[in-house]
Order: structure tokens, then C-alpha cells, then sequence
């Protein structure tokens, strides 16, 4: 050794706390960057939850409103509603959702048919058999519609054969549907008029009856 020190060799270091220490910084270091980690997720995981619970909050105050406004009378904002529901969350409460518009736009073709809107009335039998094909009394509306637009047609190409024959059977079935006591009425005068005009007085007159067995009231 004496000989190795006086050639100039450094001694071997000693081993000890020293050489550990790096270690165990490294090591805390990393259980802090760990625990940080762990920290955010969590803190994420929280504000995903507390987002998610306020927007369910949100969707179920306006299904409470959709129901409010259906039950007041409005369905026109219950539909408004209900399609925000959907975007939303689309799997928020399905089947009630679903009855609700259907309810909403049975209404609204219903009272479309009051007021001899016709159109508009086809279009919400439509919206009701979006939600359920199926559905007998839709189908009956829209058909219903489609034929009474079709005797609308034939009225305004002075077709009063043809109109007669589109709303016959609607008024057979629906007496009271949208105007057509009138419009039917109307056109079996002007088919009679057409007729008589051709010098078909017997038919023409046929007409003429089957207007007074609608309305014995008009003055024609």
C-alpha cells in the first residue's frame, strides 16, 4: 500500500451513506411526480363528475318542463324541448320520451285538422308515425291528408269529378274533418252546374241531391 501510494494510485473510495443518497432522491422524486399524478386524475375525475351530474340535472329540469308544457297546452314547446333532450342525452329516458312527442305531435295534427291546415296536419300524422310506425291512427291521418290535398288538387283544375271522389270517403268515414262538409258540398254543386251545362240534366241533378244530403241548410 505504501508502495501504491507512493507511485501516486488514489486509494479506493469508501462505501457508504454517500453513494446511496442519489438513489434515494430519484426514488422520492418519483413517488411525488406519482403522487401529483394521481392527484390530477382524481381532480379530473371529479370535475368529469360533477359536469356530468350537472347536465343530467339540466336534462331532467327540461324533461320536468317538456311535461309542464305539454300539460298546459302547449306541445309546439314540449316537441322544442324534447328534440334539446335528445341532443343531450339520447338515451335519457327513451320510452317516456318518445310517448311524450308522440302525445305532442297527435295533438298538434289534431287541431291542424280543426283549422282545416291540412298540410300541416300530414306533416305532424308524420311525426307520430316516426316515433311508431305502426301506429293505425297515423296512418289514418296521413292518408286521410294525403287524399283530402289530392281532392284539393282535382278542385283547383276544376276536376269536380275527381275532387268528389278524393273526399267521399274521408267524410264517409270523418264527417267533421277539417272543412270538408264544405268543400264536398261545393263540389257536387259544381259538377251538377258542369253537367247541366252539358245538357246532362239527369245527372246534374243527381248532384245537386247529393249536396243537399250533406247540408240541407245551404241556400243552393
Amino acid at each position: 500500500t505504501q508502495d501504491g501510494a507512493q507511485k501516486g494510485i488514489p486509494p479506493a473510495p469508501a462505501r457508504g451513506r454517500s453513494s446511496r443518497l442519489p438513489v434515494l432522491i430519484g426514488l422520492v422524486a418519483l413517488l411525488i411526480i406519482v403522487a401529483g399524478a394521481a392527484g390530477t386524475l382524481l381532480l379530473l375525475k371529479q370535475r368529469d363528475e360533477s359536469q356530468r351530474a350537472v347536465a343530467q340535472a339540466a336534462v331532467v329540469e327540461q324533461w320536468q318542463a317538456a311535461q309542464s308544457a305539454l300539460t298546459a297546452g302547449d306541445p309546439e314547446k314540449a316537441l322544442g324541448l324534447i328534440a334539446d333532450i335528445r341532443l343531450r342525452d339520447a338515451n335519457f329516458e327513451p320510452t317516456a320520451v318518445k310517448s311524450l312527442r308522440i302525445t305532442a305531435c297527435t295533438n298538434l295534427a289534431q287541431a291542424a285538422e280543426g283549422a282545416a291546415d291540412v298540410s300541416a296536419a300530414q306533416g305532424w300524422w308524420d311525426c307520430v308515425l316516426e316515433e311508431d310506425p305502426a301506429s293505425s291512427a297515423a296512418r289514418r291521418g296521413s292518408q286521410a291528408a294525403q287524399d283530402y290535398l289530392a281532392g284539393q288538387a282535382a278542385w283547383n283544375a276544376q276536376n269536380y269529378a275527381g275532387a268528389i271522389a278524393a273526399w267521399q270517403p274521408i267524410y264517409a268515414a270523418q264527417p267533421d274533418y277539417a272543412d270538408l262538409k264544405t268543400k264536398l258540398y261545393d263540389a257536387h254543386i259544381a259538377h251538377g252546374d258542369a253537367l247541366c251545362a252539358q245538357q246532362n240534366l239527369q245527372d246534374g241533378q243527381a248532384q245537386f241531391v247529393a249536396a243537399r244530403i250533406i247540408d240541407l241548410n245551404r241556400p243552393e
